[in-house]
């Protein structure tokens, strides 16, 4: 039986590309890493017709286990992000798109934005986060 606890943090605002790669090793490991590679070579294809249905439910059940995989390794305020997705591949692909910054520029202003915290009793303008 696989171990139903993570061993590295979940996915937060603030660690996806550390996560990503924890997590793509523990697909890797349990051999479900096809089901959301992005590369063609590595891509995990359905079974043809002409399949048992023993090869059908195990590559369902495969899929399945990607899926949760995945969503367990999310903090709560993330799974928001991808409760309408169908498949392990479209969940990665949502959190790729929305934690993967598309320059370096976009990086360091997401990060600047992300490491912003208030004292309990501050609000944004006062401080000069925002102009009004």
């Amino acid at each position: 039986m696989e171990p139903s606890v993570l061993s590295f943090k979940k996915l937060s605002d603030d660690n996806f590309k550390q996560w990503r790669f924890n997590m793509q090793m523990l697909l890797a490991e349990r051999g479900l890493w096809g089901f959301v590679s992005p590369d063609q070579e590595d891509a995990e294809t359905p079974p043809d017709e002409k399949a048992t249905s023993k090869e059908l439910n195990q590559y369902r059940k495969d899929q399945q286990r990607a899926f949760a995989t995945i969503v367990l390794g999310l903090e709560e305020e993330q799974k928001g992000l991808v409760q309408n997705c169908k498949s392990a591949k479209e969940v990665w692909d949502v959190l790729r798109s929305t934690h993967e910054p598309a320059s370096r520029a976009i990086a360091q202003l997401r990060q600047t934005f992300l490491s912003l915290r208030l004292e309990p009793g501050e609000n944004a303008i006062d401080v000069g986060y925002l102009d009004t």
